[in-house]
Formats: structure tokens, C-alpha cells, sequence
């Protein structure tokens, strides 16, 4: 069986699979450095070690090895995977040898609390790809490149939300298992401004300059303008509504939100179902802006009725 007909997707598959107890581990030495307030060690790993590494590698395997382009894209982000790995642990190991941990949780509480969160995360994943893996069963890889696309230019508006979130996110579990409630009111107010004020300028540029900005991958990516102004509204109401899977994983609420998300999907999928046949790429964006404000307006509901708080933008003073 091969991945939309090519085997060379299957190729990618088959490959990662050997590196995702790796990619694993790096995700919890940067929960681990998050946790510690390391912010720019955690951004570091998160993101931009990535980006680097993979750009270091992929000039070094272009230039010194005989192989298809395809593959040495593949090939320098796994050897960049395997690199963070190493130093991420190292950092972690070091961090661990010279402080003073008292506290150890039993392995039945940390897999009572971090299994909701993973599959929370992994529903998250799911959304981001079944969209274009839908698009895929039912169309071309032509529109499947027209969506991926207009995706990844919407979530230009995502860099700030998961910036912000990474320093939130300590600072939340603090307050509110030290019982500080007025801190922890302040803190998520102050956060949902701060994501709301960053994204506007980026969502601005997108919604007047459509064109341009996917204009940039080629003329022909344009015709998924009216596809991108659909995401791009969903990521405003993404903005609007604040840090809530950060809330909600920082107070112990992580199987309610596994639960809103779980819900979210089965709404995307049936979206996907009954829109792609009819309305292509545009009936994908707008079941994947559906589910995105529907678990962003249940998440608020939820929070505001069980702590108080609104994380849903205010302009007023709270």
C-alpha cells in the first residue's frame, strides 16, 4: 500500500517510524526544561534547533553525498532529530546529577496525568494532517499542495500563541497549585492580551495581502486564497480565546480536555465527509476552522464556569 499513491511517502513513513522513541524522549526533556522555567533552553530544542540543524545537515548531505534531493530533505531532518536528542538529554542529565529533587511521583500518577495530555496531543497532530490526507482520498496532490499551503501560511499567526504559551504555561501551574487565585486570574488575563495583541498584525497582513503572501510558493498557489482567509479567521478566534489547553493541562484538567478535543475531531472528520466532494479545499478549511473555534469556545465555557476567569479576550480592565 502506498501513502497517496507515491511511494516515496511511504518511504518518509517508514523512515520516522525509527525515530520516534527519539522524538519522544526530545519532547520531555522540553517539557522538563519548560517546567523548570529554562524558557530559552526550552524554545531552543522546541523550535529553532530544528530549523538549524536540519539546515546545517542539509548543506553538508547536498553538497558531500550522491543521493536524490528527496531523500537528503528526509535524511537532515532525522540526523537533526538525532543530534537534539543527544544534547537535549545531556542538558536534561546535567540538570538532573547536580540538583537536589526530592519529591518523586509513582509511575501510576504520572501515567494518570500524562496519558490524557498525550493523547490530547495526539489528537492535535491528527487534525493538523487529516485534513490534507482527506483532501487526498478524495481529489489530487495538486489540491492537496494547494491546502498544505494555506495552512502553513495561517499558522503564522500560531508562533506568538505557542511563544506566549511556553512562558504561561510554569506560571499557571505555579499560581494555581500555590492556591494564589488572584495571581492566577492576572496571569491568564494578561496572557490572553498578549496573544491577541501579537497575532492581530499577523492575521491583518493575511487577510489584505492573501495573494502575495501565497504568491510566494508560486503563482498557482494562489487559487487557495479563499481557502487560506477561512483559516486565518479561525486562528483569530484562536487568539481571542487565549491559552485554554494550557489552562486546562496546568490545573489538572487534562482529561476534559482530551475530551473537548476528541470531540473536535469526530466534528473535523464529519465536516471533511460531507464538504470535500462538494466544496474541495474550501469545505476542508471550513470544517478545520469549525473544530478549531469549537474547542476554543467550549474550553472558555468550561473555564469560565469551573474557576471564574474568562480567558476570552477582554477590552476592559478586569
Amino acid at each position: 500500500l502506498t501513502l497517496l499513491g507515491d511511494i516515496k511517502f511511504d518511504i518518509i513513513v517508514r523512515l520516522m517510524s525509527f525515530v520516534l522513541p527519539l522524538f519522544s524522549i526530545i519532547c520531555i526533556n522540553e517539557r522538563v526544561l519548560q517546567g523548570l522555567k529554562m524558557i530559552k533552553e526550552f524554545t531552543f530544542f522546541q523550535s529553532a534547533s530544528k530549523m538549524l540543524f536540519s539546515s546545517l545537515f542539509f548543506l553538508l548531505f547536498y553538497y558531500y553525498l550522491d543521493i536524490p534531493e528527496f531523500y537528503v530533505v528526509v535524511l537532515s531532518y532525522l540526523a537533526a532529530l538525532f543530534l537534539i536528542f543527544i544534547i537535549s538529554s545531556f542538558k536534561v542529565y546535567k540538570i538532573i546529577k547536580e540538583g537536589n529533587f526530592l519529591i518523586f511521583l509513582k509511575v501510576k500518577d504520572i501515567f494518570s496525568q500524562s496519558l490524557p495530555m498525550m493523547i490530547s496531543s495526539s489528537v492535535l497532530l491528527l487534525m493538523s494532517w487529516v485534513d490534507s490526507l482527506m483532501i487526498g482520498g478524495f481529489s489530487s496532490e495538486y489540491e492537496v499542495g494547494l491546502y498544505s499551503v494555506a495552512v502553513k501560511v495561517s499558522f503564522l499567526t500560531s508562533f506568538t500563541l505557542y511563544a506566549v504559551n511556553s512562558i504561561s504555561a510554569p506560571k499557571i501551574s505555579e499560581s494555581f497549585n500555590n492556591n494564589n487565585k488572584s495571581l492566577f486570574k492576572d496571569i491568564i488575563y494578561q496572557t490572553t492580551r498578549t496573544i491577541f495583541y501579537s497575532t492581530m498584525p499577523i492575521v491583518i497582513i493575511i487577510f489584505i495581502f492573501p495573494e502575495l503572501l501565497l504568491g510566494f510558493f508560486g503563482l498557482e498557489f494562489v487559487a487557495a486564497k479563499k481557502t487560506l482567509l477561512i483559516l486565518a479567521f479561525s486562528q483569530v478566534i484562536n487568539a481571542m480565546s487565549g491559552a485554554n489547553g494550557s489552562i486546562l493541562n496546568m490545573t489538572g484538567k487534562e482529561k476534559v480536555f482530551r475530551n473537548i478535543l476528541s470531540i473536535a475531531l469526530v466534528i473535523n472528520i464529519t465536516l471533511n465527509l460531507l464538504l470535500i466532494p462538494s466544496y474541495g479545499i474550501e469545505g476542508a478549511a471550513i470544517a478545520s476552522a469549525t473544530s478549531l473555534i469549537f474547542w476554543n469556545l467550549y474550553s472558555v465555557l468550561y473555564i469560565y464556569k469551573e474557576y471564574g476567569v474568562l480567558t476570552f479576550i477582554s477590552f476592559r480592565d478586569n
